[in-house]
């Protein structure tokens, strides 16, 4: 798999419009955009530190991989 590149925050697209255009498509996408969404709120609110923000997006983007799909195949 090629590197991917991502941006989260409040006025960033959506993972899976991110995934989409780098060429994959995510099962239960909006159980994993609704979980980003859910950690950014978190942190802009102050209830999660930097670390632990870091983190969380970390575990989402490593357990959302089983749900990836390339497009065309």
């Amino acid at each position: 798999m090629k590197e991917l590149w991502f941006s989260f925050g409040a006025l960033s697209d959506k993972l899976s419009e991110q995934y989409k255009r780098q060429g994959y498509e995510l099962k239960n996408a909006e159980k994993w955009d609704e979980l980003v969404h859910s950690t950014v709120m978190l942190h802009i609110h102050g209830i999660l530190t930097d670390s632990r923000y870091d983190e969380c997006l970390e575990r989402i983007l490593k357990k959302c991989k089983d749900d990836l799909v390339k497009i065309g195949e």
